[in-house]
């Protein structure tokens, strides 16, 4: 996710799409159409995923419940609040942008937070856990 904030692919990718579609009439003149292109795509191909494990997310539910929730935070940010950043204020533009990008970076720290918690918690991984991190390795 940091090397997509500094490389700006969803950016590049959404300006792509962009410039095939019309943009007269000014719709969504500050984000363009990559919500609808890429992410909310992107959002559905994570559920899809996600939903392709269940099984696994079963088998350590208060985990995967943080996981869900850091990918609501995460995707909320990155495709909602990015279109609250139509807005024709620029104050409020830029208080959208600065909540969008918190947002994101909060939903990728809770998913690595979250990762390792379901690492350490799912039977098939938490005696690698407890081997790995124990006093005596």
């Amino acid at each position: 996710m940091s090397v997509d904030e500094t490389a700006c692919f969803h950016e590049r990718l959404g300006a792509l799409v962009d410039s095939f579609l019309d943009r007269t009439g000014d719709v969504l003149p500050k984000t363009g159409y990559w919500p609808f292109a890429v992410g909310l795509p992107a959002a559905a191909f994570t559920v899809w995923i996600a939903a392709m494990c269940a099984s696994f997310f079963a088998e350590a539910k208060p985990s995967a419940a943080r996981f869900f929730f850091s990918l609501i935070v995460f995707f909320g940010g990155a495709v909602g609040v990015e279109l609250l950043n139509n807005v024709r204020s620029d104050a409020l533009r830029y208080l959208m942008i600065e909540l969008e990008e918190a947002l994101e970076m909060t939903g990728g720290s809770l998913l690595a937070w979250s990762a390792l918690g379901l690492i350490r918690r799912h039977p098939t991984t938490a005696d690698a856990w407890n081997r790995l991190w124990s006093p005596d390795a």
